[in-house]
């Protein structure tokens, strides 16, 4: 049976592939997809998608080491919920990294949860912070921070059946400062998938 492994490789301020084979970040039984990786302190997050557990999907992450070193050769579980967790986004506020995804730990409807992980490693937000839980599809998460708080964007259809952005902030200590979201672009037609991260 086939399966997809996550590798990973340093780029230099020339452009060039410092690995030009690339490193093992997560191999492992089953599947490994779709990472997103942030920068920040001294080291970089990498999050993606793990199938190990058996059928679903959750979400992993590991802190590799400017140097290319990973860190967390296992990977650290982000969300112990049942279902799938997929789709993750990452930012590192300049104490710690938050990593958001779409979760169907309620079995019905896909919510956004988050989670903080500490320059060490650690998981601050073990239950992880629901950040959205409307009604109707909440998907495809991404995270920015410019330092303290964070802002996590994604696509939603409370308003009807085109899909439009709406974010929340979550600040420093993982609370949520927009329990009602906020409404970003709602135009006619649907508004999706945005992947831009950016930092000031």
């Amino acid at each position: 049976m086939c399966s997809s492994d996550l590798f990973a490789a340093r780029i230099d301020a020339s452009g060039a592939a410092i690995e030009t084979n690339g490193f093992p970040v997560a191999e492992l039984p089953l599947n490994q997809m779709r990472p997103r990786i942030a920068s920040g302190g001294q080291n970089f997050v990498v999050t993606w998608e793990d199938q190990r557990s058996g059928l679903f999907f959750d979400i992993y992450a590991a802190r590799i080491s400017a140097n290319g070193t990973v860190l967390d050769r296992d990977g650290l579980l982000l969300s112990r919920s049942e279902n799938y967790e997929t789709f993750s986004g990452s930012a590192w506020n300049g104490t710690n990294y938050l990593v958001a995804w779409r979760d169907l730990r309620n079995g019905s409807k896909f919510e956004i949860y988050a989670a903080r992980i500490s320059q060490s490693g650690l998981l601050l937000d073990p239950s992880g912070v629901r950040v959205a839980n409307s009604a109707n599809f909440n998907s495809y998460p991404s995270v920015a921070s410019a330092g303290g708080d964070f802002l996590i964007v994604w696509e939603d259809t409370r308003i009807g059946a085109d899909h439009d952005i709406f974010g929340a902030r979550v600040n420093a200590g993982g609370v949520l400062l927009d329990a009602n979201s906020i409404s970003i672009c709602t135009n006619a037609g649907s508004q999706q998938f945005q992947i831009g991260r950016a930092h000031v």
